[in-house]
């Protein structure tokens, strides 16, 4: 039914209606999704879908972006500041069938960390690595093997980090050094339970993972004393893929001596689901949250000391980067799975 201006202004005013437009997005799908709750300004970014973003010193926004959901993914770059986007052209790895990069980071020595997979036979190898933005020259850091990480945080020196692993229904942490994945000394106690935290880092094949409870999204802070990271306790002892899904999730930080932790994880925020992205300030003293809380997506600031949660936006956020200023933060929406939207929100 056609609505006439005049009957418009009356229903709503035109100040409410402004609100309620600049607060709403459509997603590709047809509905309408909550926009941001802070200021925020969208990147033009190449159109499909994108997985991650990455924000370096060189003031642009690197992201993995596939066209649909059949393409294999491309990495981009656009000025955070706005204007073009460009695909990056990189060198195919020799004696491999196919060379693709995946999952961009930012390093700490501003480099674009990467995940470079190579096919060949007997069986596709992983490894992790960093970009010169300037050079396009790629630089390994440690062999993976056929572990395909959800996440990779090095330290300073890049000597030493760690790295998640996850199908969703099974997910661990280990250590990284440049000779590979290493093992954790012991098992890490949460909420009263306990478990190898890398199990599933270690595991191959299909598998059950009863066993083990779930942990992913490790970050390390910039000096080096905190480690990070979302944990499932609850999902020690529960076996199936989706009653494993179901359990929820918390966010602790690990002190660390040296490369060491010591002591045990302390929990800093709980009702948390469904974990998309962790990602950490320059100064240490935030971090990015997207995933669920109390059953609802979101893009949330967390406060790295006392875990108090601020909501920056709703709607499916899948990743966030701070700006190396920390004022900012690079975030991508997904609308649906071959559709997304690349948005810079002002956190001041």
């Amino acid at each position: 039914m056609a609505v006439g201006r005049a009957h418009l202004r009356r229903a709503v005013p035109l100040s409410a209606l402004v609100l309620l437009l600049s607060a709403c997005r459509t997603a590709g799908s047809g509905s309408v999704e909550p926009g941001p709750d802070v200021p925020a300004r969208r990147v033009a970014a190449p159109s499909g879908s994108l997985v991650a973003v990455a924000w370096l010193p060189d003031g642009r926004l690197y992201v993995d972006r596939a066209a649909d959901a059949g393409s294999e993914a491309e990495i981009w770059r656009v000025p955070a500041a706005g204007g073009a986007a460009e695909r990056l052209r990189l060198a195919d790895q020799p004696g491999c069938r196919r060379t693709r990069y995946l999952r961009p980071a930012a390093l700490p020595d501003g480099r674009l960390g990467l995940t470079r997979f190579c096919s060949r036979d007997p069986q596709p190898t992983l490894e992790t690595g960093a970009l010169d933005p300037a050079t396009s020259r790629y630089v390994p850091l440690a062999a993976l093997d056929s572990v395909n990480p959800s996440a990779v945080t090095w330290r300073k020196d890049l000597r030493s980090g760690y790295l998640s692993r996850t199908s969703g229904s099974c997910a661990g942490i280990a250590a990284l050094t440049p000779a590979g994945v290493q093992r954790w000394r012991e098992p890490v106690t949460l909420d009263g339970r306990s478990w190898e935290l890398d199990g599933y880092v270690r595991a191959r094949g299909t598998l059950d993972c009863a066993e083990w409870g779930r942990a992913d999204l490790p970050v390390l802070s910039p000096d080096g004393k905190w480690l990070y990271f979302v944990a499932s306790p609850e999902s020690v002892g529960v076996s199936g893929d989706v009653d494993r899904e179901e359990t929820p999730w918390r966010l602790y930080r690990w002190a660390l001596s040296g490369d060491e932790p010591t002591g045990q994880p302390e929990e800093l925020a709980a009702g948390l689901g469904k974990p998309l992205d962790l990602a950490i300030s320059p100064d240490g003293r935030a971090l990015a949250f997207a995933g669920q809380r109390d059953g609802a997506y979101g893009l949330w600031l967390v406060d790295a000391g006392s875990g108090s949660l601020r909501r920056l936006a709703g709607g499916k956020y899948v990743s966030a980067s701070f700006s190396p200023d920390g004022r900012q933060l690079a975030a991508v929406f997904q609308q649906d799975g071959d559709h997304a939207v690349l948005e810079v929100l002002d956190l001041a």
